[in-house]
């Protein structure tokens, strides 16, 4: 693949000036950090003026002194020295003492339009929570996607091409990563990650039953998640973890944005229910590069990447029935979806795959999203071919 700038910026330019707080989240090396510089050419090609940027990145020392609330007024202060809009672009903010007081007198106190970002995923979520929902927006910058991967190889010029292309992409043994604004390849991607993000800041870990440990939770992507269970599965190989240690280890991963969690959606479409989280990599390359017989956890995987990155609220459900792989909602609009691998001439994995949401009340659409190049169409729910909805030709309708 040719390395080549990703261009980030047409789902959020529409909200420049808008008065919400955007959030961008996203795993480490999607390009978070240069999302935000490329928001500072884009604004100064409509003419605003560079001192009307800021631009601050919390994990540089040289703004180490502003990460404290009153620093950072004053800081603030200094810079805006008229009654025009400023443009305040945060990175790093994992790294302030008061992000929450931060945000509050940034939409109080100024005029501004503010952007931010951390790779503390979990940490930037627990300071939204405590936000009034109507004060933001959230973005979600993800790994290399399908269509960008293609953007970069020659035009397929048959189906049996483009699907070839997408074996390539699926199951390569390489990960897709930025460094600045550039695309850059990684082999062992788990195993450089582990080590050279988080081990390095917990050296005591014994590193062999942690990489093993992880490597259990990562592939049981899109399933209930159970630390016992873990535990066992890695008793079978030798290695003595507590589950208590498992869900520690799952923690790291999700503080470290490796993988991120679902919870259970409840029967009447407003309330979460009881239940344990699913959790899903934030890049599909972290399955170990599945064979053919994992291609429904890999299909799983690529359709929450997707529809996480096209902004969509994302749950699994769960039925007195049982449970089904997701709820997807916007703007009070939701639809249900179930995703295989194939369906074609098995009638009976057909008929419980798609029988799996029936016991929803909801009269939302319901799609099944498979390999199949078939239609596999059945009891009335429309069948989707997996590479054309990741490409953005089988569209979704929520009611």
């Amino acid at each position: 693949m040719k390395e080549q700038a990703r261009d980030l910026l047409e789902e959020i330019r529409p909200y420049f000036e808008d008065e919400r707080i955007k959030f961008i989240l996203g795993p480490r090396y999607a390009g978070k950090s240069a999302f935000l510089s490329q928001i500072a050419k884009a604004l100064e090609g409509k003419k605003v003026p560079a001192n009307h940027i800021l631009r601050i990145d919390f994990a540089e020392e040289s703004f180490a002194k502003i990460r404290g609330l009153r620093s950072f007024i004053d800081y603030l202060k200094s810079k805006i020295r008229d009654g025009r809009k400023y443009y305040v672009l945060l990175d790093q903010v994992n790294e302030c003492e008061d992000l929450f007081g931060i945000l509050k007198s940034l939409n109080r106190s100024f005029y501004c339009s503010v952007f931010v970002t951390s790779d503390d995923v979990r940490f930037l979520e627990e300071e939204i929570s405590a936000l009034r929902p109507s004060s933001y927006i959230r973005f979600f910058l993800g790994p290399i996607s399908f269509l960008e991967y293609l953007a970069v190889l020659p035009k397929p010029k048959t189906r049996e091409s483009l699907l070839a292309c997408f074996e390539d992409y699926a199951f390569a043994d390489v990960a897709y990563f930025f460094e600045g604004e550039e695309i850059r390849p990684s082999r062992g991607f788990l195993r450089k990650f582990l080590f050279g993000e988080i081990y390095k800041r917990h050296p005591n870990l014994p590193f062999s039953s942690f990489y093993e440990a992880c490597q259990r939770i990562i592939l049981h992507a899109g399933e209930d998640f159970s630390p016992s269970s873990i535990s066992k599965e890695l008793k079978k190989r030798g290695l003595s973890l507590e589950p208590s240690t498992v869900l520690r280890y799952a923690e790291m991963l999700e503080e470290n944005a490796l993988i991120d969690h679902l919870e259970p959606y409840s029967e009447d479409g407003r309330t979460y229910s009881r239940g344990n989280r699913r959790f899903f990599p934030l890049f599909h390359q972290l399955l170990n590069y599945p064979n053919p017989a994992d291609r429904r956890k890999l299909a799983k995987t690529l359709v929450y990447l997707y529809l996480k990155g096209q902004g969509y609220d994302l749950n699994y459900g769960k039925t007195y029935a049982g449970t089904f792989d997701l709820v997807v909602r916007k703007d009070d609009k939701m639809c249900l979806l179930a995703v295989s691998d194939y369906l074609e001439g098995d009638e009976e994995k057909k008929k419980k795959i798609y029988s799996s949401f029936r016991p929803m009340k909801t009269s939302c659409p319901r799609f099944v999203v498979s390999f199949d190049e078939g239609d596999c169409s059945f009891l009335g729910i429309k069948n989707l071919n997996l590479v054309d909805f990741l490409m953005g030709k089988a569209p979704l309708f929520l009611t």
